[in-house]
């Protein structure tokens, strides 16, 4: 059975974990949540009073789906996805915007921002600053929000590379990320890899707060040769050991020099990794 994992985790909702279950596609544990859809707007008061408007919060029908689970993550613990706020003005609603492309996405998240930077105080509503509440919820285990509302040195992991595309950065067992920089006046941050490398990643890239669960995989131990035959692990024979109709390397004397294939073949090929705007 496939478990499809909700990576991207872009809609405005709260969640309660149901129970945390194996997966054997991946190292870490996986977490099935029940999510209560939220939406954030706006709506006029009554026909009359139709320049006044109000805010107004709406709860949905309940859906479910599969996250990484994170290192303490219990059933029946609340997290939530939180919608990009700006400190000083809009919302922008991402449950109104799931519907659209990427693209349109993209320029809905830049036109709000480059709104922000024009009018940092808009009349329709105060400006806002972050309470010790948002503070607390923004460093909530499980928490998924964006790089500019996560607090510094944070521990994140599930980290997009670009907004909106899903996170594929630091998802193992037992890994995490840390938010270590933030400039001001710009757009960036500097986010450092279990690897050590440190990243320049758009600060409205998204991640989950916390470590990854299954922080003991890597000290597991084998004990014996069904074990890795339960994980589809397959034995393997030295070329030098067959015949020489089985391998290029089978065949001849005990002391004959080996001779590797044509580096066309894909032999001793290294794998090249994507370029990343790396420090």
């Amino acid at each position: 059975l496939q478990r499809r994992i909700d990576f991207l985790r872009n809609t405005l909702s709260t969640g309660v974990v149901e129970r945390i279950e194996y997966d054997p596609n991946r190292s870490s544990r996986i977490a099935l949540i029940r999510w209560s859809h939220i939406e954030i707007g706006t709506k006029a008061r009554s026909v009359e009073n139709y320049d006044k408007k109000e805010e107004f919060v709406s709860e949905g029908p309940s859906f479910f789906s599969y996250i990484l689970a994170c290192d303490q993550m219990k059933v029946g613990d609340n997290i939530m996805n939180n919608h990009l706020d700006s400190a000083e003005g809009p919302t922008i609603s991402l449950a109104k915007a799931q519907k659209k492309t990427f693209a349109e996405k993209h320029a809905l998240v830049n036109g709000a921002l480059e709104l922000v930077s024009a009018n940092p105080v808009f009349p329709s509503r105060e400006p806002r600053t972050k309470t010790l509440e948002d503070r607390q919820l923004y460093q909530k285990i499980g928490t998924n929000c964006t790089l500019a509302q996560a607090t510094l040195g944070s521990f994140i992991h599930n980290v997009e590379r670009i907004p909106g595309l899903g996170g594929t950065l630091v998802r193992a067992a037992g890994t995490f990320g840390q938010l270590v920089q933030k400039f001001e006046n710009k757009r960036v941050c500097v986010v450092r890899l279990p690897s050590g490398r440190q990243y320049l990643l758009d600060l409205l890239c998204r991640a989950t707060i916390g470590v990854v669960s299954n922080a003991s995989h890597n000290t597991r131990k084998l004990t014996k040769a069904g074990q890795s035959r339960w994980l589809g692990k397959r034995p393997v024979v030295r070329g030098v050991a067959m015949n020489p109709i089985d391998h290029p390397h089978g065949g001849g004397k005990v002391a004959q020099k080996v001779v590797d294939l044509p580096f066309h073949l894909g032999v001793n090929r290294q794998k090249v990794r994507e370029p990343l705007a790396a420090i």
